[in-house]
């Protein structure tokens, strides 16, 4: 046997042998001569970065065939994602760097490609993958499960995530059904065992709102496949390569993965964008993993969605003494003050949509919710154009947000420019949008605009092939059927009962702020971000068992706080980061019945 193949039948002890090394989270440990990194990790993420390298020693020549362009800024990105990933976990990747240049190796081809018989090449492709599999059976070993991703970067022309599942462009061209209908085309993908058990059809893991796509998405980054591209149609596309196939469960096993290829323009080309897109690269995995590997739905985005809008005002009827079209109580009925959105949480989780925007058809802002404001679940917030002195609100249910775009203004409005004022009956828009990820949390838009978002929908009559069809002229309000996820009619054709206005109710505005938050639960912490303890403060309308607990990010309980009953008002208790690792932690505070969870920094 030469020293080729005497290389290669080592690969299984090597990898033995690693597997027994007492491996230190977060600490590197390197191969011959540092052309192999690996940095340790505690939790079920792993990463790859394998043309990144830029070390070119003498000893290996060149390679005289395959592709040997590195992946500008690669190496740098995952170094970025394994700072981003702890500090927002609290837990370790483990992440594998080739350090050398792609000339000397390519660690994402077979070995005779990829080292093409040089014993030094061979060895540091041998330990690229033999680390690589140390960090699965240690993440499979402490959690059951992994997830994997292959970092790469390309230089296509489209300035995007191509997110390679080991499908094709043509495959992915397939309608959901038929992605769906048979288990061949998920047993072929790099997600196989995590799809599987996912409890949902293949295509939603793959390019649905809770696909790794629908969250980098979610986050700013657009991403094929994803929701708004679920398939690179002509355009060229990376599906995945030999690392992808090797590391991920297309072949069974309980790791998971997929191969990233990331744009160069906004991602990878400047440090403050590298360390913009780890952040992100780090919330999707958190989310994504949590979802389909561990089932744990505590990280998904906010299921707040716009759920009526009154954008043509009634008319006040001379011939009654009653006044009519005043919705908001202030003693005046006006066109533009009157108008109103209705925001509710449709979602079984306290949202916070503090700095949540709400925007009209041509994406132009008119308010924002101010910082600190919360929805319970079913909770609801309406925002009117306008309120002068005395208004009270419609009839709404008991708890509800109110909130004014003009606060002591009875006769202004929803104002984006002076020739703009209010919402345009023949033809107009809502956003709701969380500028803080980039991201369009709902839209309904009617009459002559058109749908600017992923999740808008347009309001058309009489009936067309798209959208929720209303017959005749809309007037007045529209809202949903079912209060945050039906599909949209007129107001009137709903019962007064089902939704707001019309639900008997009693609410205030408060007269500097126009707005009262009527909860029974109220918390937050201070200081945030805190080093080393933060005090969490929580407001209760009644008596009642109060139980404070902190997780981590993982799901894992830090600590149980208090647990006993309090009487009505106000109530604080405190967290010490003593001890404990920089990271966000989750403060979920329970009582009567409802629970509140917010979010706590720990910065060291």
């Amino acid at each position: 046997m030469n020293r080729f193949g005497i290389l290669l039948a080592a690969l299984p002890l090597l990898a033995v042998s690693l597997a027994a090394q007492p491996f230190v989270p977060g600490q590197s440990t390197f191969g011959r001569n540092n052309y192999i990194e690996y940095i340790a990790g505690n939790s079920p993420f792993i990463l790859s970065a394998p043309h990144g390298g830029s070390l070119e020693p003498a000893e290996i020549p060149d390679r005289t065939f395959g592709t040997t362009t590195k992946d500008a800024n690669t190496e740098e990105t995952a170094r970025e994602i394994q700072a981003a990933y702890h500090a927002l976990t609290g837990a370790y990747p483990h992440v594998i760097i080739c350090r050398l240049h792609r000339r000397k190796i390519d660690a994402n081809r077979e070995v005779v490609e990829g080292a093409q018989g040089n014993e030094f090449a061979v060895q540091a492709w041998n330990e690229f993958h033999a680390f690589i599999d140390s960090a699965k059976a240690a993440a499979v070993r402490s959690h059951g499960a992994a997830f994997y991703i292959d970092l790469h970067g390309h230089g296509h022309t489209v300035q995007r995530l191509e997110l390679g599942y080991l499908l094709s462009a043509s495959q992915l061209d397939l309608p959901d059904n038929t992605l769906n209908s048979a288990p061949g085309y998920r047993n072929i993908s790099s997600i196989r065992t995590m799809a599987a058990a996912a409890g949902v059809p293949f295509a939603e893991v793959l390019r649905g709102e809770s696909s790794f796509g629908g969250f980098m998405e979610y986050l700013g980054y657009p991403s094929v496949p994803g929701v708004l591209q679920p398939t690179p149609g002509n355009d060229p596309y990376f599906n995945g390569g030999y690392n992808t196939e090797r590391h991920g469960s297309q072949n069974g096993g309980t790791v998971s993965g997929l191969q990233i290829e990331s744009n160069y323009t906004g991602v990878r080309d400047t440090d403050a964008n590298r360390k913009a897109y780890a952040r992100a690269i780090a919330d999707a995995v958190a989310r994504f993993s949590r979802l389909h590997l561990f089932h744990d739905v505590t990280l998904l985005r906010p299921a707040v969605r716009i759920n009526e809008v009154l954008f043509d005002v009634p008319a006040d009827d001379a011939g009654t003494p009653a006044l009519e079209g005043d919705i908001n109580g202030d003693g005046v009925r006006s066109a533009r003050g009157d108008e109103f959105i209705e925001i509710v949480n449709a979602g079984s989780d306290t949202a916070s949509i503090g700095g949540y925007r709400l925007a009209d058809r041509d994406m132009t802002s008119f308010f924002t919710f101010p910082e600190g404001t919360r929805l319970a679940p079913n909770g609801v917030a309406v925002v009117f154009g306008g309120m002068g002195p005395g208004g009270s609100g419609p009839a709404v249910p008991a708890g509800t947000l109110v909130f004014a775009a003009r606060p002591g203004a009875a006769d202004s409005g929803f104002t984006v420019s002076a020739s703009k004022t209010n919402l345009l009956s023949a033809g107009d828009g809502v956003v709701l949008f969380d500028p803080s990820v980039n991201y369009a949390a709902d839209e309904v838009c009617w009459g002559s605009a058109a749908v600017r978002t992923k999740n808008g929908r347009k309001l058309i009559a009489p009936n067309t092939a798209s959208g929720d069809s209303i017959a005749g002229a809309i007037q007045q309000s529209v809202t949903r059927t079912v209060p945050g996820t039906g599909a949209w009619t007129k107001h009137r054709s709903v019962s007064s009962s089902a939704c707001s206005p019309g639900a008997a109710a009693v609410m205030s505005v408060g007269a500097a702020s126009g707005t009262v938050p009527v909860t029974p639960l109220l918390v937050r912490n201070y200081p945030n971000p805190f080093n080393p303890s933060t005090e969490i403060r929580f407001q209760l309308a009644s008596a009642g068992r109060v139980t404070v607990t902190v997780f981590d990010l993982l799901g894992r309980r830090v600590a149980t706080l208090l647990d006993e009953h309090r009487p009505a008002g106000t109530g604080a208790v405190r967290f010490s980061g003593e001890g404990r690792p920089s990271g966000v932690y989750l403060c979920s505070v329970s009582s009567g019945g409802r629970t509140v969870t917010v979010p706590m920094t720990l910065l060291k």
